[in-house]
């Protein structure tokens, strides 16, 4: 991995033959043509002959139309809905509200934490941030409640499916 495809390909000396897995990935961090994935893994052993499946980069992002998230959607939901959109989950923040209890109630571009609406267009794999109802903190006995919006860190590999 991190040789370009070209050079792969060229060698020519391989007792293997590449094949491109599926589309390429947009990488601002690498040359076009940058394999970043492989199928069997580096240092596998591999048959003669056998197909090694590769994973390259691409110097343009493919564009696709943001989900509509916000509303009547779990976080739970969200996630498989971004997933399948080719976006990842970036920060999700909590917010009180008596009425949408653990539904998405905002959707934002996790780089610029500005809003963004259905159908706008964006790059693929770009984080999503989004806020998610909470149930209300009651007051303690001092009369001290919690804020009404905190910012909290989730793991997106944590969230249960």
């Amino acid at each position: 991995m991190g040789k370009s495809s070209a050079e792969l390909l060229a060698s020519g000396s391989q007792p293997f033959v590449f094949e491109v897995n599926g589309m390429p990935v947009f990488d601002e961090s690498k040359p076009e043509g940058t394999v970043i994935a492989q199928d069997p893994r580096p240092g596998e052993m591999v048959k003669h002959g056998r197909k090694v499946k590769i994973t390259i980069t691409t110097a343009v992002a493919k564009m696709i139309k943001m989900p509509q998230l916000s509303g009547d959607i779990s976080l739970r939901h969200a996630k498989h809905i971004l997933e399948d959109s080719g976006l990842q989950l970036g920060t999700v923040v909590e917010v009180e509200s008596d009425h949408q209890v653990g539904l998405v109630i905002g959707q934002y571009r996790e780089a610029t934490g500005l809003p963004i609406k259905a159908g706008t267009e964006i790059r693929q794999g770009e984080k999503i941030k989004l806020e998610v109802g909470v149930t209300p903190r009651t007051p303690t006995d001092n009369g001290e409640g919690g804020d009404l919006e905190e910012d909290v860190e989730v793991d997106p590999t944590e969230i249960s499916l």
